[in-house]
């Protein structure tokens, strides 16, 4: 077959699927010779394209620690994502990451909060869960994250200059600090961390921090 009739039968089949696509839209979404859709009509069509599109779901877990000090305020950690990263490079928030079946949320955030700050970390409680829309490899992803209120293990890390469990990023572009709680508005979190951990705090006492429920307790990170 020459280049020619390949060329005529491809475009002939690029008619027929336009025409079928066309004909399932609503009436207002058809284009006619030399007409435009606009406005409200072309949000709703792109919304109608994005509902269409495969959506990944990711299922991740936080750790939002808490060191508990009683001759100074409690402070809670945040550390400074990589420049490197594609999702949100140089953004302040707590520790987080994917879930790795087939390891439990609880398990995901013991293990992040391990490999983003060298702390080995035990959970004191369920801080309730949070959902947000991103796109990750090119594709729109509905994101399910797991909040756990979390505590360092004693006697499980160094402490720094300051008496703080020191924390060791795992690149060299990475920060972190130890903010008072009464402070956490001036920590320079974006909006969904700074809910993520004012919802955590809610629940926080001392007291919580010194009582672990046996259930919490239990958990612990996937070799």
């Amino acid at each position: 077959m020459s280049a020619g009739s390949w060329q005529a039968r491809f475009t002939g089949l690029l008619h027929s699927v336009s025409a079928q696509y066309a004909a399932g839209l609503p009436a207002k979404y058809r284009l006619g010779r030399g007409s435009s859709v606009r406005g409200e009509g072309v949000r709703e069509s792109m919304s109608l394209l994005e509902d269409a599109e495969t959506v990944v779901k990711i299922r991740l877990a936080a750790a939002i620690v808490v060191h508990s000090d009683p001759e100074s305020q409690d402070r809670i950690l945040v550390v400074q994502r990589s420049q490197s990263e594609k999702f949100k490079p140089g953004v302040w928030g707590v520790p987080c990451g994917k879930v790795d079946p087939p390891e439990s949320p609880p398990e995901a955030a013991i293990r992040e909060l391990r490999e983003e700050t060298g702390l080995r970390g035990e959970i004191i409680r369920p801080a309730g869960t949070s959902q947000f829309r991103s796109r990750w490899r090119g594709r729109r992803a509905d994101n399910l994250q797991f909040n756990y209120l979390m505590r360092v293990k004693p006697s499980s890390s160094h402490v720094d200059e300051e008496g703080m469990p020191e924390v060791n990023p795992p690149k060299d572009d990475q920060e972190s600090k130890w903010v008072p709680l009464s402070q956490i508005d001036r920590a320079d979190l974006d909006k969904h961390n700074l809910r993520v951990v004012r919802k955590a705090l809610a629940a926080y006492t001392p007291e919580s921090d010194e009582h672990l429920s046996s259930e919490s307790s239990s958990s612990s990170c996937r070799r």
